[in-house]
């Protein structure tokens, strides 16, 4: 499914406004404008969204997001240790769970 893309809505921006940050507002307003009944289960992204700015945002909109994590040598052992602990949590009928915290830096 991470293959699939589904555009919405293009900005063109200069290649070193490609961070996050300069794609956030454009984001916030197509959400907005969005009826109820066409908004997003959940926002997806790669590494660079996964910062304190854009989730403290998506969460006071009260969003559900989900963002690639850079494979660090600590998000490598956290995985590592993570697995390795017994059973998964059955979180619906097609997913299972495993749950941690991992303390980002600024």
């Amino acid at each position: 499914m991470a293959n699939t893309r589904l555009v919405l809505e293009v900005d063109v921006q200069p290649g070193d406004q490609s961070h996050a940050a300069h794609s956030m507002p454009g984001l916030i307003g197509l959400l907005q404008r969005l009826p109820e009944d066409c908004q997003p289960a959940f926002i997806r992204g790669d590494c660079d969204w996964g910062n304190d700015p854009v989730m403290s945002k998506l969460e006071a909109m009260d969003r559900h997001y989900l963002f690639k994590l850079k494979r660090s040598k600590r998000v490598k052992e956290l995985i590592a240790q993570v697995h390795g602990l017994g059973v998964w949590t059955r979180f619906n009928p097609e997913w299972e769970l495993k749950e941690s915290r991992l303390q980002l830096q600024n």
